[in-house]
């Protein structure tokens, strides 16, 4: 076990020196030069990790104070570091850093109790590795340990996703979640990308929409017409809002104009002269989505966001979904939701930027990273970012959640709501 522990205290130091020197060839060269070596590491040292941490409950030899702080440190970066790592520029230097210090750890503990060995010395593993109080203790501490470490992980993953789907215009915080407001350049003409979420804090509405614009400005709103009353009920998150005491996306206005594709043609420098920004539905009408995308908006409005019992509402929609929706079901209804209402902002911008010297695009997160790749592609350069609080959890009443959620569904569910 000596020569175990004293194989992972190497690794680890080794991994903390190549994740630094990548951290700072990203940061100043703007090169990942040693990307894969530091990941075949990093999977090693993990690997190491876990036999290493369970034999801390066998083996009562192996310095804890030493383990424990590198296993957590280690598998804490490995989910991401929530919530810090995507506050910070320079975090990954930063976080590189403190397992350098965390590395030399025993180095510096053991250093001259070992001779020439600055390692683990033989003289602390001549001592009986095992006790019985040692163990016990241990894994009891494991019980309560693991259900706290299951739910930061989940909560970490979940943070991940939302920041690599949402190319971090939307953060999961400790406090709240938060959205990204991007400004790009180029030639004169500038675009904003607000990161928007569909139901959130009153301040958040507010404080984007009074945001100042100047110059020639557009806004091109987001939100999907049903010309054609495709839909059977409203799809909208007034009554998710109203539960968690937030409001609705559908409720916030932009002031200005609005205009059409007509208006656009006949657009001259005398429209400007009150400053007011000139406002375009820049998104799809329903009769555009596949009949697959159409049948899922409808369930998911009438058994869940109209459902007056959200329990039975969420157990109407997953009773109908595991019999109905494939992967491709899911594929067609990606398409019709993200990537062609995707399309058709970008083409109305490419519309919009030789009439004016600023356009703002407040749409969802998930629909950030296709724009801001085409807006990159047009040799647009990001000036600005900030970001707002959409969602606080502080603000939220839990208790009342958690007792809508926990009402138990009723023991059959009513017919009519699955053949709706």
């Amino acid at each position: 076990m000596r020569k175990f522990a004293n194989l992972f205290f190497t690794l680890y130091l080794v991994d903390a020196v190549v994740s630094f020197l990548h951290e700072l060839s990203a940061a100043f060269l703007q090169t990942s030069a040693t990307s894969t070596l530091r990941n075949l590491i990093a999977v090693a040292l993990l690997l190491l990790a876990l036999p290493l941490y369970i034999s801390l409950g066998i083996d009562r030899r192996l310095p804890k104070t030493v383990i424990i702080p590198q296993t957590l440190f280690i598998v804490w970066m490995a989910l991401g570091a929530w919530p810090i790592a995507n506050t910070a520029g320079l975090f990954g230097l930063f976080a590189a850093a403190i397992q350098i210090l965390l590395g030399l750890l025993p180095f510096i503990l053991y250093a001259g109790t070992a001779g020439s060995n600055r390692l683990l010395p033989e003289e602390r593993f001549l001592s009986e590795f095992f006790a019985l109080r040692n163990t016990l203790l241990f894994f009891l501490l494991q019980i309560i340990f693991l259900p706290l470490f299951a739910a930061f992980m989940v909560v970490s993953v979940v943070a991940q996703y939302a920041d690599q789907g949402t190319a971090g215009f939307m953060r999961l915080g400790s406090d709240g979640i938060y959205m990204e407001e991007r400004s790009y350049s180029r030639a004169g003409k500038t675009i904003r990308l607000a990161g928007m979420i569909h139901v959130g804090e009153k301040d958040f509405y507010h404080d984007l929409t009074s945001s100042k614009v100047s110059g020639k400005t557009v806004i091109l709103l987001e939100g999907v017409t049903d010309q054609d009353h495709l839909l059977t009920v409203p799809f909208d998150y007034g009554e998710v809002a109203k539960t968690l005491g937030l409001t609705s996306q559908s409720e916030v206005e932009f002031a200005g104009r609005m205009i059409d594709a007509d208006d656009l043609k006949q657009l001259g420098a005398e429209e400007f002269v009150s400053q007011q920004p000139h406002l375009i539905r820049a998104d799809s009408d329903l009769n555009r989505f596949s009949p697959e995308t159409i049948e899922l908006l409808n369930r998911l409005g009438t058994q869940f966001l109209n459902n007056d019992s959200l329990p039975q509402g969420l157990q109407a929609y997953d009773s109908w979904a595991r019999e109905n929706v494939t992967a491709e079901t899911m594929n067609i209804f990606m398409t019709d939701i993200l990537h062609s209402r995707n399309e058709i902002v970008i083409a109305w911008l490419d519309q919009v930027l030789p009439l004016y010297d600023s356009v703002v695009i407040p749409w969802g997160a998930l629909h950030m990273p296709g724009i801001e790749a085409a807006i990159l592609e047009r040799d647009f350069k990001l000036t600005s970012a900030k970001e707002r609080l959409s969602l606080d959890f502080s603000a939220i009443s839990f208790l009342a959640l958690l007792a809508d959620l926990s009402e138990k569904p009723e023991a059959g569910l009513d017919e009519n709501m699955l053949q709706k």
